[in-house]
């Protein structure tokens, strides 16, 4: 399986569409819109049959680890030198590591400031039922491994560390937009 990122329809709502974005809905039908009671989606602007195909996302509107880590200077030294230290940077890693550096970048810029229960005050966390918390809490653990493992691979390529709040909307806005896809071989 080979996670990725989609580029489509993630701004939010309260902004006009980038231009990047239009170019890749409208010849789709498809525009941005607020739905009550449900927020943001995109809505179709031309009649549908059921079994109508609304969009594809071409190759080069996905964050694949592989393509950055080929086309990012970076990012390649930096899983160079992770993986000389005996640790392989994660896919979920990369993707994260380039969304925290790339923050001009117009598809990163316009990604929502999405606040992440990982970023939540203790005195919050203390609200949650237990068995939320006890997955917050080994999320965070894990999400606070992958940022060490991530930016000592980053210091051993000569580039500074991203910050630990960078990473962890980074790390949440790939979580809650990867999915994965069989690859060529059909491997899984």
């Amino acid at each position: 399986m080979l996670p990725l990122l989609t580029q489509c329809g993630l701004v939010s709502l309260g902004i006009v569409a980038p231009p990047w974005m239009v170019e890749r809905l409208q010849p789709h039908g498809l525009e941005l819109a607020t739905f009550p009671g449900t927020g943001r989606g995109l809505r179709t602007t031309r009649p549908r049959v059921a079994g109508d195909l609304l969009f594809s996302v071409n190759d080069c509107d996905l964050l694949i680890a592989e393509r950055l880590v080929e086309n990012h200077p970076v990012l390649r030294a930096a899983a160079k030198a992770a993986a000389a230290a005996g640790g392989p940077l994660t896919d979920e890693q990369l993707i994260s590591l380039y969304l925290a550096m790339e923050d001009t970048v117009p598809y990163v810029a316009a990604l929502p400031p999405q606040h992440s229960v990982l970023s939540l005050p203790a005195e919050l966390c203390a609200l949650l039922p237990r068995c939320y918390a006890r997955v917050v809490a080994a999320t965070r653990e894990y999400a606070l491994g992958l940022h060490r493992s991530a930016c000592d691979a980053l210091v051993a390529a000569g580039a500074p560390p991203v910050e630990l709040d960078a990473f962890l909307w980074a790390f949440a806005t790939v979580r809650s937009r990867s999915v994965e896809v069989d690859d060529d071989d059909g491997g899984g």
